[in-house]
């Protein structure tokens, strides 16, 4: 016998579930009270707003700051205002570190190139700990990462479903599972994008625990 949930319990249970991922790209009709509601999401890790064209970079940025696990965002080809998103990220102290990529691009704090020179060493041994997502854009095709494929077998993500993960996760996330090596070639991890709600990855953000779930929203 189906069971049928009623449409009021269907939203009461999507609200309880965090989202990690949200794609709400090219919607023009998009504004800025929208984006105010998404920087409620805390466990995003990964925002694409481009081609919103109602959105403003300020109503953006103000989101960002209450994004405590953010690792990149998308917001081109949103509304002009005088000063880009960019600029108002690099001059705020309060945005959250984990933010690695805006727009498509790495992005620099104000004086990180100062302290780089310092911490390159450091930065790149954390970053071997990490999963590729934390390095490389996920809306950016040229950026694709060159590495090492590797399979899980008990979470579904094989050859035959067009899945693959990195070196780091095989290790940190699916230690125990029946795991194959692939092939050598340029692809995006699919181990945080939680296409096996039963394994959370683990090498996201490999400095804070989390017991959270992983879900994916794209419209």
């Amino acid at each position: 016998e189906q069971t049928v949930v009623a449409p009021s319990k269907r939203r009461r249970l999507a609200s309880r579930l965090p989202l990690n991922v949200l794609r709400v790209d090219n919607l023009p009709k998009l504004t800025d009270k929208s984006v105010e509601a998404i920087s409620r999401l805390e466990s995003l890790f990964v925002l694409d707003l481009h081609g919103c064209p109602g959105i403003t970079p300020s109503a953006v940025f103000r989101a960002i700051r209450m994004l405590p696990r953010l690792i990149e965002v998308n917001a081109k080809e949103i509304a002009t205002e005088t000063r880009s998103l960019s600029s108002l990220l690099r001059e705020d102290t309060k945005i959250a570190p984990s933010l690695r990529i805006v727009n498509q691009r790495v992005f620099v704090r104000k004086g990180a190139a100062l302290d780089a020179i310092t911490a390159t060493s450091t930065s790149h041994r954390r970053h071997q700990d990490c999963c590729t997502v934390m390095s490389q854009s996920q809306r950016l095709t040229a950026a694709v990462p060159l590495q090492t494929m590797y399979h899980c077998v008990d979470c579904q993500l094989i050859p035959q479903l067009d899945r693959g993960i990195c070196s780091c996760c095989v290790t940190r996330c699916h230690k125990g599972h029946k795991v194959f090596l692939g092939s050598y070639t340029r692809f995006y991890c699919d181990c945080p994008s939680g296409l096996c709600p039963a394994n959370v990855c683990q090498a996201i953000d490999p400095w804070h625990s989390t017991e959270d779930g992983i879900s994916v929203v794209t419209t």
